[in-house]
C-alpha cells in the first residue's frame, strides 16, 4: 500500500518538524495489526517525477547530456526491506544517518556498473 503525504509550510518548515512527523507516522503505522514493515520515500518506484541529478566521479568534468544522470530519492530506514529489495553489498539507510554525518547512499547494481 502506498500513501502520499504533503506537509504544509510553515508548520513543517525545516528538517526537525518534518523528521518528527515522519517518525510519529511510521511508529503509528508500524504498531498497527498485521503491518510487518513501513517506510517513507520521496518518490515511489517507477514514478519518474523529478529528482534527476548529474553524477560525476572525482576529476571528471560535469556534462549535462543526461548520459550521466541518476534518479535521487530520500528514504527512511527499512525502505528496502519493506519493498523486499535485498541489499547485496554495504548497508541500508540507518537512523544514525543524520545531517551532521557523512551522506549515505544506496545505489542499484546498474548504477554501480555504470
Amino acid at each position: 500500500m502506498t500513501l502520499r503525504t504533503a506537509l504544509p509550510w510553515p508548520k513543517y518548515e525545516g528538517q526537525g518538524p518534518r523528521n518528527r512527523y515522519y517518525d510519529d507516522v511510521l511508529a503509528g503505522v508500524r504498531a498497527l495489526p498485521r503491518v510487518r514493515s513501513a517506510a517513507f520515500t520521496s518518490g515511489v518506484p517507477i514514478a519518474m517525477q523529478g529528482g534527476i541529478w548529474a553524477v560525476t566521479t572525482r576529476g571528471e568534468e560535469s556534462v549535462r547530456d543526461f548520459s550521466n544522470t541518476a534518479s535521487l530519492r530520500y528514504t527512511t530506514p527499512q525502505y528496502f526491506s519493506t519493498l523486499g529489495i535485498p541489499i547485496k553489498q554495504g548497508r541500508d539507510v540507518d537512523v544514525t544517518d543524520t545531517p551532521d554525518r557523512p551522506i549515505a547512499a544506496v545505489v542499484s547494481e546498474s548504477f554501480a556498473k555504470k
